[in-house]
């Protein structure tokens, strides 16, 4: 590989551009070092004197009060039909592993469908583009898998503490586990994909706002879907 290196002037000239505003220096610099654009737009925009943690956090903040909020309501209806969920071990052993895995799910969306707008992967009708489809689609194989895994792990230890499900009662938990996964799966697909978008047209990191509130709806939306099931079939 060959480095391609520029001057320190140039380089604090560089650094010292507004950010979010396009300079023709950049393009002067790219033609004659030969340094990408990319490259070039990330020494402006995230350099020393970019207040990088100082973006990250004002972005951030109203978002993770929402979680907060999202994720407290979620557990207040949880604990509002607790008393009817007590009886069904496997789904109280599956719930807490179920939610940290959907959340991961969300994360790994929401990062890699940013990263994909950044590199240029989502080219035409987002909806139609082989990375947006590659994306969804591999995220649901994941979590049908975990979720296969997890339902089973559920059921053994709730066997070694004494309870006996029957075969339907275990074909229940995995129909749970599998159907919200899904379900919930989708539901962060589509807020990554239509927030991400808008976001990032507007010229901002979609990362500081689709993490936190990726992981707070799949906190939300597993607890309160896995409730339903659980109440409509038992």
């Amino acid at each position: 590989m060959k480095f391609r290196h520029i001057s320190i002037r140039l380089r604090r000239k560089l650094i010292g551009l507004p950010r979010k505003k396009h300079h023709p220096i950049i393009h002067h610099i790219h033609r004659k070092h030969r340094i990408s654009r990319r490259t070039l737009f990330y020494m402006k925009e995230y350099g020393p004197r970019s207040h990088l943690i100082h973006e990250v956090i004002k972005d951030s903040t109203p978002v993770l009060l929402l979680s907060v909020i999202l994720t407290s309501l979620a557990g207040f209806a949880l604990r509002s039909i607790l008393d009817k969920l007590a009886f069904l071990i496997p789904i109280v052993i599956m719930i807490p592993a179920l939610n940290d895995m959907i959340g991961d799910r969300g994360s790994v969306i929401a990062s890699k469908f940013t990263t994909g707008l950044f590199l240029g992967k989502v080219k035409g009708d987002i909806w139609k583009s082989s990375f947006t489809r590659h994306l969804l689609y591999t995220n649901i194989k994941v979590a049908l898998l975990s979720v296969m895994y997890l339902s089973l792990l559920a059921l053994f230890f709730s066997a070694v503490k004494g309870f006996r499900p029957d075969l339907i009662f275990s074909l229940k938990i995995v129909f749970i586990g599998l159907v919200s996964s899904m379900i919930i799966v989708t539901v962060l697909f589509l807020v990554s994909v239509i927030g991400g978008t808008r976001i990032f047209k507007k010229e901002e990191d979609p990362n500081n706002f689709l993490v936190p509130m990726s992981t707070s709806i799949a906190d939300a939306v597993t607890l309160v879907i896995v409730s339903l099931f659980a109440i409509l079939l038992f």
